[in-house]
């Protein structure tokens, strides 16, 4: 039986003499509206229909600002009325010179947007209305981060190697290569005698790892080497430094196992778990940390935290990061041996405060949009992470220029610089439709490395992906 049709997204477009109907409930403002249509004389659902558009705009709707059509109808007189674009629901399509453009990002932030002088230049951007506003995928939401110079890595974005010059039309008809759509049956895997590997720990068997406690498989996957030799090191110069005691290795463990433990709750005052005061409904910790650390020197290691032997360097934010994530990448790489399949794909490190967080990215897909966003790989059978890259977006610093990347381009690049520790052994990568680029699957299967992407219409086919011409695939885009 055929795969049923999707319905077509979008529908006819909105543009300046268009004609649309929109829910009562969505329409504003809220008070005009009422006085038109009290609530308790309405209907389920009930439609004012034949609005002429008028124009489109941001409006703050529920202290939140949202791209709007702002219409007319005989029922309002010379009164405009508006609702999230979304909600407007065009019939019959205006002029095609009066349409609106997708590209939503050079409309203004708020509705009536004050003036600014040359001395505002200075000041921080307040990005309150951001934080609230920025909780999801919705095109208004995206548009607002974009107009605040955020960096937005956006789900319908397509790789950097699918998007075709320009000027160049391409062919998504012609099967010009002959490519056959499916499976043959085969598992290529097999055929070259690759099996279902489980993973390892370098020199421990299975045995040993019984012995191990949840303290040594926590610092199995940290470098001994970098946290004696530059955290436990670094911080005590900086501690002497404030005249306060050196740190030994065993306290900076206690120190970083409270800082675990406490990133279990939220709401909570760090303070709070190094308090005497009586716990109460309103305020106190849910457990009280002073039998492994004084609160003084909680605050005394927390102040003097130093996790790189590196200079400060104006030209790379990212300079107090760079010997960490290098370490601990180095560091799995040594010591553990993915199964025969892994996962590559994105994750989040939280983080509200753009101007303390070099590499600020908003992802709206993720549950956590805001903060750092890193390319990772982890091992498909025990979820574990081996292997990540932190994003830099706008704050790459300047001639900066990633391994492989003058030669492969970014994707290919990204990905054999994520699977170096598994080069050449038939192991699997399944990877996000964001890396389905033909020439760095073919990269990887030159690396020895099998991969699997979904493949996705990301406003471009990937390149040499002849998607209209896939009666399946179109019945699903």
């Amino acid at each position: 039986m055929p795969p049923k049709k999707k319905k077509k997204k979008g529908g006819k477009q909105q543009g300046v003499g268009g004609r649309c109907n929109i829910l009562l409930q969505y329409l504003h403002p809220k008070e005009y509206i009422e006085s038109i249509f009290p609530t308790t004389t309405r209907t389920h659902k009930q439609e004012v229909k034949d609005c002429v558009i008028v124009s489109r705009d941001t409006k703050n709707i529920k202290k939140r600002p949202f791209v709007c059509i702002l219409v007319n109808h005989p029922k309002f007189g010379d009164n405009l009325v508006y609702c999230s674009e979304r909600y407007a629901k065009v019939k019959v399509e205006g002029p095609p010179d009066g349409f609106f453009d997708k590209d939503v990002t050079d409309l203004p932030i708020f509705a009536n947007a004050p003036t600014f002088s040359a001395d505002d230049l200075t000041k921080p951007i307040d990005t309150s209305t951001l934080d609230r506003a920025c909780e999801s995928g919705q095109a208004s939401d995206i548009a607002l981060a974009r107009s605040q110079g955020i960096d937005v890595d956006d789900d319908n974005d397509p790789a950097p190697e699918n998007i075709p010059p320009n000027g160049v039309e391409v062919d998504t008809m012609t099967n010009k290569h002959g490519q056959v759509w499916g499976w043959g049956g085969t598992c290529h895997r097999k055929t070259q005698n690759h099996v279902d590997v489980c993973p390892q720990i370098k020199d421990l068997t299975k045995a040993d790892l019984r012995t191990f406690t949840k303290l040594d498989m926590f610092l199995l996957f940290f470098p001994y080497e970098y946290l004696e030799d530059v955290i436990v090191k670094e911080t005590s110069k900086a501690l002497v430094d404030q005249a306060h005691q050196p740190m030994t290795y065993g306290e900076f463990i206690r120190f970083l196992g409270c800082i675990l433990f406490m990133s279990c709750f939220s709401g909570v005052d760090r303070t709070d778990f190094f308090s005497s005061d009586p716990i109460t409904m309103e305020k106190g910790a849910p457990y009280r940390l002073t039998q492994f650390m004084a609160g003084y020197r909680f605050q005394q290691i927390m102040s003097c935290l130093t996790v790189t032997t590196n200079k400060p360097n104006q030209g790379d934010r990212f300079w107090e990061a760079r010997e960490l994530i290098d370490k601990w990448n180095r560091n799995m790489q040594e010591t553990y041996i993915p199964s025969w399949v892994s996962c590559l794909d994105e994750s989040m490190s939280i983080w509200n405060m753009r101007w303390t967080c070099p590499g600020y990215q908003f992802v709206p897909r993720k549950p956590h949009p805001r903060g750092n966003e890193y390319h990772t790989i982890a091992d498909g059978l025990t979820t574990i992470l081996y292997a990540a890259e932190i994003v830099m977006g706008k704050d790459k610093p300047e001639g900066y220029e990633h391994e492989y990347e003058k030669e492969e381009g970014p994707t290919s690049a990204l990905l054999a610089r994520l699977t170096r520790s598994i080069w050449h052994s038939g192991k699997l990568v399944i990877l996000d439709s964001g890396f389905c680029v033909l020439r760095a699957l073919i990269n990887l299967k030159k690396r020895g490395l099998f991969a699997g992407a979904v493949i996705k219409k990301r406003r471009y086919w990937p390149e040499f992906i002849q998607g209209k011409s896939y009666r399946y695939v179109n019945d699903l885009s």
